[in-house]
């Protein structure tokens, strides 16, 4: 492709762990080529993780799961992106809502991933590498571009000097010192490990010294009060009170990160803080462990039922959950010693 692409869209409404994961485009495209312009799509939610990004230069909100879940607003929006002219659109997430965005907005080459159920729409399809980590695979989508295989580009947040202050102020209150950060929720009921477990490990890491951070969303806040009751208020709760980008400013203070399978672990790796990663229903080689192998630990157990699903799931399929019921504190507590011995 000859064409000289000065404005591009990358579009990616999925959730927060995907949007972290489309961050090395933009900082690619800017390196990569001159007078560009990079505009991402995204959901209400996830607006916040690229505010303040220097490789983005405009943000757009779709609220597909809100006030623009009728068809006629993605008519609208497809209108208003229409006017914008954009002369690339990057899609990847491979999805029919967000194909049907980037056609009915005219931009005239649209790229996305084979494997897409929607690629009748695209003008250029990029094969989807199984075997890459989904920051790797998304950057091959610049290939449509000519820039070629692209590595070692990690996830970037950049927290504001407010979300800084917030940050600071918070951790001189509750007196935060040689903190790990624990985020024991998710989205999908199959990713969480145990909460009487995450609050065990607490309980032990304590007795060490350590402050002990809980973070996570507004849906987090019943196991988050679960682990702060089971530890005597031993722990700070901050589940709820932080935003994305604040809540990775604080990640970024912490030594560690245990996490499920989710957003945060993303969020950590983003930040430059060691992740150690609870793996139940999926597993790592689908391509969404926090990306850094070196830096980052995965805690699973190998069973031939796993995987069971591509994201989690409500129920285990066969009612045993033995994917996380036999994970051990003990397994992840010497996975939180091993990055700990490692950074000295």
């Amino acid at each position: 492709m000859n064409t000289q692409i000065f404005k591009i869209l990358i579009v990616q409404t999925a959730y927060p762990g995907d949007v972290i994961l489309t961050t090395p485009m933009a900082q690619i495209l800017k390196e990569k080529l001159q007078q560009v312009e990079v505009s991402f799509l995204v959901t209400p939610t996830t607006r916040e993780l690229l505010e303040n990004n220097p490789f983005v230069d405009h943000i757009i909100c779709y609220d597909k799961h809100g006030k623009e879940r009728w068809p006629w607003s993605l008519l609208k929006l497809a209108k208003r992106l229409k006017k914008m002219n954009f002369d690339l659109a990057l899609l990847p997430h491979r999805s029919w809502r967000s194909a049907l965005l980037a056609f009915f907005s005219h931009i005239p080459v649209r790229a996305g991933f084979d494997r897409s159920p929607a690629t009748i729409l695209y003008t250029q399809q990029v094969p989807y590498a199984t075997q890459r980590h989904e920051v790797e695979r998304n950057l091959t989508l610049l290939s449509v571009l000519g820039i070629g295989a692209t590595q070692g580009v990690a996830p970037r947040i950049f927290p504001t000097d407010e979300d800084k202050i917030l940050v600071d102020q918070l951790f001189q209150q509750y007196q935060i010192q040689d903190a790990i950060a624990l985020a024991p929720g998710s989205v999908w009921p199959t990713k969480r490990w145990l909460s009487e477990r995450f609050a065990a490990l607490a309980k032990q890491l304590r007795q060490e010294g350590h402050s002990i951070v809980l973070i996570g969303g507004v849906n987090d806040q019943k196991i988050g009060k679960e682990i702060e009751i089971e530890c005597k208020g031993q722990v700070i709760n901050l589940i709820s009170c932080l935003n994305l980008r604040q809540s990775a400013e604080a990640i970024r203070r912490c030594r560690v990160l245990v996490s499920n399978d989710s957003a945060p672990a993303h969020l950590g790796a983003a930040m430059d803080t060691p992740v150690v990663a609870i793996f139940g229903p999926t597993v790592p080689s689908f391509g969404f462990s926090p990306y850094g192998k070196e830096k980052h630990r995965i805690v699973e157990k190998k069973l031939l039922c796993r995987p069971c699903s591509n994201h989690g799931s409500k129920k285990c399929p066969i009612r045993t959950f033995e994917c996380m019921n036999e994970i051990t504190v003990d397994m992840v507590y010497e996975a939180v010693q091993d990055v700990l011995i490692n950074e000295q």
